[in-house]
């Protein structure tokens, strides 16, 4: 094949060395380029089939999971803020009075009274700002919720360590069992929180603007977040993008877009997201390094991610394709009446 032999020559060659090539040299040599990544025409077609299939699927399951969901009622925002300005007021001086001066205390445990610290300021704030709206704007909301998982994942180093601690036979005292109990009561608080402000957020979208400015923020936050996010949180926030990707393309924002306010319920995104999360796509993303699968979730608006995802569950569809006559051989021959051949 002199064409490719020519091709592959000029292609090795340094910039300043190429001579001008005849044009069908230069398309085989682009020609080769695209085969380099191992599938036919047939195989392509085949390919782009399943991720079809596989997006048909994916929007009908979701259009299910919506119909049959219910909304659900939250606080107002202004209820929230209030609720949020006294928990985190508590939650910072229980903190704070199992921290005793005359004692060492650890960098984690400072750690996260500085984030209940925080929390608690930026909450005071929303709520003297927040004015007759009863509505936080995208910028606040991101602030609010990146200080709720900072008091979250504060308290777990700190619960870390101490387990550690314990693990090698190091016995807490008064004080460090007066910390634990502080932090771990921190921990709970902040899950509830979060799931509260999420309702809230609900109910404002429900009242105020149309869900698909809930969805559309929801997924300009995801992005944000996943800056200071790594391993399963990072997941989480990238199965919650595909989520919400989905549902801004459902048929379901044309057809009724009051039934997308029963898919904007946190109990119901909760569920819907884990099951993204099991399913076989989403596990071939998660394989990806942080800083990879980072760098597709947050390009654009998201397409890439979800172009990504499909096709993953079109390679998964294609292998369970193959793997099911091997199976069903398999399965036949352990079925059939084999002769004894040791018998007259």
């Amino acid at each position: 094949m002199p064409f490719a032999d020519a091709a592959k020559k000029w292609a090795e060659k340094p910039e300043a060395e190429r001579i001008e090539q005849p044009k069908e040299e230069l398309k085989y040599c682009k020609a080769l380029r695209v085969g380099s990544f191992g599938l036919n025409a047939q195989e392509q077609k085949q390919l782009d089939e399943l991720q079809r299939e596989a997006e048909k699927e994916f929007a009908a399951a979701m259009e299910e999971t919506v119909q049959q969901a219910k909304f659900h009622d939250g606080m107002t925002m202004t209820e929230y803020l209030q609720t949020l300005k006294n928990n985190t007021k508590r939650i910072y001086n229980d903190l704070d009075a199992a921290n005793p001066v005359f004692h060492s205390v650890p960098k984690e445990y400072k750690d996260l009274v500085k984030a209940s610290k925080e929390l608690r300021n930026l909450s005071s704030k929303l709520q003297k700002n927040l004015g007759s709206s009863d509505r936080l704007d995208p910028d606040n909301t991101y602030k609010l919720l990146k200080a709720v998982n900072k008091l979250s994942n504060c308290s777990a180093a700190y619960l870390a360590k101490k387990q550690r601690e314990i693990e090698e036979g190091r016995e807490p005292s008064p004080v460090d069992r007066k910390g634990m109990a502080a932090a771990e009561t921190a921990s709970y608080s902040a899950k509830v929180l979060k799931q509260e402000f999420r309702k809230a957020l609900s109910l404002e979208q429900a009242q105020k603007s149309s869900p698909l400015t809930h969805i559309h923020t929801g997924i300009k936050n995801a992005q944000r977040m996943m800056n200071d996010a790594a391993g399963e949180k990072l997941r989480d926030l990238v199965a919650s993008q595909i989520y919400y990707r989905a549902l801004e393309g459902s048929s379901i924002t044309v057809k009724n877009s009051g039934i997308l306010l029963n898919a904007i319920n946190p109990d119901v995104m909760d569920k819907s997201v884990e099951q993204i999360k099991q399913s076989p796509a989403f596990q071939a993303l998660a394989a990806m390094k942080d800083d990879q699968l980072r760098l597709l979730a947050q390009d654009g608006d998201g397409g890439k991610l979800m172009d990504r995802f499909f096709l993953e569950a079109a390679k998964s569809k294609k292998a369970n394709a193959a793997h099911q006559p091997n199976q069903n051989a398999a399965e036949a021959a352990r079925n059939m009446d084999i002769p004894n051949m040791g018998k007259n």
